[in-house]
């Protein structure tokens, strides 16, 4: 199961395309949360990091590249990556911390806004998540969305992990 892999901070440095030491730069400056698997720090040459912290990363730096400061966007990535989110009418349970909603229910889309974060599933047309993400931002007259779906498919591509076996490795209950 994905969330039992451990790597090394150059593991997820490869992962996503940058060097170990703009990684181990954003943990210094308690960006990152990076906890350290079964410590609890993000120390040491060797120290080993969780699916949830590669998921971490890739979700900020993908917020920084969409123009979010990345000191912001490590907040909402820890939000998404090491917190669950509640249920959504209509599905089976919760979402698991670092995974976006199984993809049987549609895509997973993430808006931020000045200091929140809301989560809105996108059924394939059935409702219009933009109302639902402007709803739990207090309906700001702008926001940043991004497919957290995608962002997940692309870490396990890089992964080498078939994205749609570990959706349903987390969520057995929903397993197509």
């Amino acid at each position: 199961m994905l969330t039992d892999r451990n790597f090394t901070l150059a593991e997820i440095a490869e992962v996503l395309g940058k060097n170990p030491q703009t990684l181990r730069t954003h943990i210094n400056r308690g960006y990152a949360t990076a906890l350290h698997s079964g410590t609890g720090k993000a120390t040491g040459k060797h120290a080993r990091f969780s699916f949830h912290t590669v998921m971490e990363f890739a979700v900020a730096y993908h917020l920084e590249a969409l123009g979010v400061r990345l000191e912001s966007g490590f907040r909402y990535a820890t939000g998404f990556a090491h917190v669950g989110h509640g249920a959504v009418p209509g599905l089976p349970g919760e979402r698991a911390p670092g995974f976006p909603y199984h993809t049987k229910h549609g895509r997973t889309l993430v808006a931020v806004h000045g200091d929140r974060m809301a989560i809105a599933l996108w059924d394939n047309g059935k409702t219009n998540p933009y109302v639902a993400l402007r709803s739990q931002l207090g309906r700001p007259a702008a926001m940043i969305v991004f497919d957290a779906t995608q962002v997940f498919f692309d870490v396990c591509k890089r992964l080498g992990v078939d994205a749609y076996d570990a959706l349903n490795a987390e969520y057995r209950e929903e397993a197509e």
